[in-house]
């Protein structure tokens, strides 16, 4: 029997489109989050809300490479404490996963299929209720520190977010465990890398920027599991590490290339 360990819930937003203090760069407190020389860590002085947050900066530049961008400069927006929306997505969560079923999930490859056309599979996903869908938003876009946090970084306005893929995309609970292949670097919704048609010329594209937000339903978390989220490219290699910690979301630009890594077999984060 294979262990399926049910790391993170995933929420890809289309928003409409002070933090830097020299604090914890390079922090690595237990392989908590760490940095390399082209990132650093600093403590948003500027939060408002009930934990803390930190910003970590990509300070890499966009390269070509065989006709794909891959972005590796901006900033990701790292929240550790209790919030409504994240207790909110911890309960769905766990929910979802009594209730999934063989037909309900979803195999998912996060690999170059162009690449690898038969590349294995590398995740499960398994998409929510509509109602539970809307209710996560909803917390989302009421949080008034998180909104102050993603205008000042990101420069959206967060109270407009809306789900930026097509239905039964909007809001999933990734799987994972040991034995599955390694994900591939990639990116989400990304404008800069999408031809989009507005038909009745009444939104302007150039103010849409999708992000990506991750929460860990985990009731707790040894630093020894693994199953970190990691930043960077092939070429690169991993320029950013943090780790999935219970009551931790994490919130980023979706251009940004990104991957979930596999946790240890041995992982039980949830009781």
């Amino acid at each position: 029997m294979v262990r399926v360990f049910s790391q993170f819930l995933k929420l890809s937003l289309l928003p409409f489109a002070g933090l830097s203090e020299n604090a914890t760069a390079n922090r690595d407190a237990a392989d908590d989050i760490w940095a390399s020389g082209g990132a650093a860590v600093s403590k948003d002085r500027g939060w408002q809300g009930k934990g803390d947050a930190y910003v970590l900066r990509l300070r890499g530049e966009g390269e070509e490479n065989s006709g794909s961008v891959a972005f590796l400069s901006g900033s990701v927006l790292v929240l550790d404490g209790s919030r409504d929306f994240h207790s909110y997505a911890s309960t769905i969560h766990k929910v979802a996963l009594s209730r999934a079923t063989a037909s309900s999930i979803t195999p998912v490859r996060y690999v170059d299929e162009d690449e690898d056309p038969e590349a294995p599979i590398d995740a499960y996903s398994l998409p929510f209720k509509d109602s539970w869908v809307q209710g996560f938003l909803d917390r989302f876009v009421n949080d008034a520190p998180l909104l102050d946090a993603l205008h000042r970084e990101f420069g959206v306005i967060g109270s407009e977010c809306s789900f930026g893929r097509a239905e039964d995309l909007e809001l999933l609970l990734v799987l994972r465990h040991a034995s599955m292949a390694p994900s591939d670097y990639h990116t989400d919704i990304c404008m800069k890398l999408m031809e989009l048609e507005d038909e009745d010329g009444d939104v302007d594209l150039d103010d849409l920027v999708g992000i990506t937000v991750l929460t860990y339903p985990g009731d707790h978390w040894d630093a020894r599991w693994q199953g970190h989220f990691e930043l960077g490219s092939k070429e690169t290699g991993v320029l950013a590490r943090i780790a999935p910690l219970h009551n931790r979301s994490i919130i980023f630009s979706g251009c940004l290339h990104h991957r979930a890594t596999n946790p240890k077999a041995f992982a039980a984060p949830l009781n």
